[in-house]
């Protein structure tokens, strides 16, 4: 546990970015159309009371007992307290709170009790160029240009372990250590938030 219910306040947390990393969550969970979800790592509860209004079953799981999760415990543990699998489990911004040398850990975990797979990772960058057009008849345009921070060697800020682009942590590398319990589907940054990249994935 490295933060207090109080890193969630609105004012503090909920940002536009996150706001359409929300919507990016539960568009890929719905698209999915499954009868279970299980939601790791819920934070301020956006996307699971949201949801809840859609699927039959939504469980929430952490390790912090002050966000009151339905099941409390570590992803490194999965097997000490779920007793089912799920259609789909997504694991958002979460296990950068991990040293690396545990995320193939959490991976076979995830991978034992899913089906599907959303996970979303830090992505440490420069952003150089962005633009966004809205034009007549729904049609948009967008373009991003941004660089990794390869050049930069990752030291634990208080939160995050590592990040996706530095020193270490390349894309390849990432891809190569989920694809040994996953087959990835799609993996993308999001537009308007480059710093979450998306990973959705079949257990193998």
């Amino acid at each position: 546990m490295q933060v207090s219910k109080d890193h969630y306040k609105f004012e503090n947390y909920t940002d536009i970015p996150r706001w359409v990393s929300y919507w990016n969550q539960i568009k890929e969970v719905l698209e999915l159309k499954p009868k279970s979800v299980l939601i790791i790592g819920p934070g301020d509860g956006v996307v699971s009371d949201y949801l809840k209004k859609h699927i039959d079953l939504v469980h929430t799981f952490d390790i912090a007992p002050d966000l009151k999760p339905d099941i409390q415990g570590s992803v490194l543990d999965l097997g000490s307290h779920l007793t089912q699998k799920y259609d789909v489990i997504v694991c958002c911004q979460v296990l950068e709170h991990l040293p690396y040398v545990n995320f193939e850990k959490a991976l076979s975990e995830i991978q034992k009790f899913s089906t599907h797979f959303v996970l979303s990772l830090p992505y440490a960058h420069t952003n150089l160029f962005e633009f966004f057009f809205r034009l007549p008849k729904k049609v948009s345009l967008y373009f991003n240009l941004a660089l990794p921070k390869f050049y930069k060697t990752w030291k634990f800020d208080g939160e995050h372990y590592w990040e996706i682009g530095t020193k270490s942590y390349s894309k390849n590398k990432i891809r190569s250590d989920i694809s040994k319990y996953f087959e990835i589907k799609s993996s993308y940054h999001m537009k308007f938030n480059r710093y979450h990249m998306f990973y959705v994935c079949d257990s193998l």
